[in-house]
């Protein structure tokens, strides 16, 4: 039997590789592709697209599939070992069979909540944006700028270098510079960020210049669109803590008029039935 040092000391070794490699994954962002490299996501009837290997969701998260590839599988392996070991610490015995593989799936699976959780925030940040970054590329587009010139003064000037949208942006840039035709570039754009707000953008910049309607006018019409969805999400939301901050003053507030209003009514009831009793 495995004293209990010899659980501590493997769990610190793994914790310790765990977190570098947590750490490599940090520093590891999206980069910039030479400009005669081409980023592409896998498709449905691809291998990639088996789900054996999230490469899409990584993408959505900010990292590059094929750099973090290494480091996703030992993150998975690290706390598979590590989630059995945590949970013999804890209980200080020996557990049954299948709590041992039960806590080794879920340190398996811990890597996907993460990166889930990550992708959230991620399109929240792009989302809460997109409207004034649109405002500010119809500006340039107004002073006589052509639209990538406008995306990428409007990405450099208007939006924070570590904002995911300014780095999305900056890669689509370089891939229309590259030679990647329009509607392909602002396709893989919404299937990189994975936000809808985004894909109806790509959808309205195509068709506009399909149709030839000019294309100022068609973002404004965006920009107001995304304004108007934003403050009744907004206002969705208020509505929703409201009715969330209420559920703890009900909790409070029942108890309360329990004691104050119908115990001295028991009370007087019971008082009132001793006088019956007594009368009988």
């Amino acid at each position: 039997m495995i004293d209990n040092w010899w659980i501590d000391l493997v769990a610190l070794i793994l914790l310790l590789v765990l977190g570098y490699v947590l750490y490599m994954a940090e520093t590891t962002g999206i980069g910039q592709p030479d400009l005669d490299e081409q980023e592409t996501l896998p498709t449905d009837d691809s291998p990639e697209g088996l789900r054996i290997y999230p490469a899409t969701l990584i993408r959505q998260c900010g990292y590059r599939p094929d750099q973090v590839r290494l480091l996703y599988w030992t993150a998975k392996l690290m706390l598979a070992l590590v989630m059995p070991l945590i949970a013999v610490e804890l209980v200080l015995g020996q557990l049954p069979i299948w709590m041992v593989v039960l806590s080794a799936l879920g340190g398996f699976f811990i890597p996907e909540l993460w990166l889930l959780a990550r992708r959230r925030k991620r399109r929240s940040d792009i989302s809460g944006s997109l409207s004034f970054f649109i405002n500010l590329m119809v500006v340039y587009l107004q002073t006589g700028m052509n639209l990538t010139q406008a995306f990428r003064q409007a990405a450099a000037y208007g939006l924070t270098p570590t904002n995911p949208l300014a780095e999305e942006v900056e890669l689509l840039t370089r891939e229309i510079e590259a030679g990647r035709d329009r509607d392909t570039a602002f396709a893989m754009l919404a299937k990189r960020t994975g936000v809808l707000a985004v894909k109806q953008l790509a959808s309205v910049i195509s068709v506009g210049f399909r149709a030839g309607s000019p294309i100022t006018e068609t973002l404004r019409g965006q920009a107001d669109l995304l304004k108007a969805r934003q403050s009744q999400m907004a206002t969705e939301l208020v509505n929703r803590r409201s009715m969330e901050a209420m559920l703890p003053m009900l909790l409070i507030c029942f108890p309360v008029f329990l004691v104050l209003v119908l115990f001295p009514a028991v009370l007087q009831m019971s008082d009132v039935l001793k006088m019956i009793g007594e009368l009988f």
